[in-house]
């Protein structure tokens, strides 16, 4: 699998038809990343979080994108808490439910935060939600930074991933956050020859 991530943003949804035929015509998959306007910290936030969730899913169906990355935070603008953690999970098993009605895939992104930092992270919540239509969209960048043995998580993953994403970052280390954006390339920590012949040994 070949190919370079492009981030379109589609403000008139009476052109998106337009724009997902033109890059189906050219044989250029699509991935729905739908952006949300906050996190689930109570009951209410996370109903409009799974209303908001069908949409997406719904939105993918009519316009045949067959993956929506989901960000891996449990909440991002305040602390994470046991039940920030549980509605994560029950809202986790709601959009596979989702999902499996409407046969959209759902890919986990490895993040720039402690929760869901590594492929063996994300397949802890697999083992508790085994649905076909939940899977892995790795982030070497995000792999390399928390420290990971990226060439062991990219062997975990190898059967459940539908897209990797390609990026250099800063390690974290016990005096520096890391920094997971705007890396140039060849100027962090990623060990992109390692990675990318890891991929090629797992056929990817």
């Amino acid at each position: 699998m070949q190919g370079v991530d492009l981030i379109i943003t589609i403000t008139d949804r009476s052109r998106a038809e337009q724009f997902a035929s033109w890059f189906r015509s050219h044989g250029i998959s699509l991935v729905l990343t739908a952006l949300g306007r906050g996190t689930a910290t109570t009951e209410v936030l996370d109903f409009l979080g799974l209303e908001a969730t069908e949409k997406a899913v719904l939105f993918a169906r009519e316009f045949g994108i067959r993956v929506i990355q989901l960000a891996g935070y449990d909440v991002y603008y305040e602390p994470s808490t046991p039940e920030s953690l549980r509605l994560f999970e029950e809202g986790l098993r709601s959009a596979c439910e989702i999902a499996e009605k409407y046969q959209v895939m759902l890919a986990m992104e490895i993040m720039d935060t402690p929760l869901m930092s590594s492929i063996s992270r994300y397949l802890k919540y697999k083992a508790v939600l085994p649905s076909p239509w939940f899977t892995v969209y790795p982030d070497v960048g995000n792999l390399s930074a928390w420290g990971n043995d990226t060439a062991a998580e990219i062997s975990l993953g190898r059967n459940g991933m539908v897209g990797v994403h390609l990026k250099d970052t800063l390690a974290v280390t016990e005096d520096f956050p890391g920094k997971f954006k705007c890396v140039p390339f060849g100027s962090g920590c990623v060990d992109f020859p390692a990675c990318l012949g890891q991929l090629e040994r797992e056929g990817y």
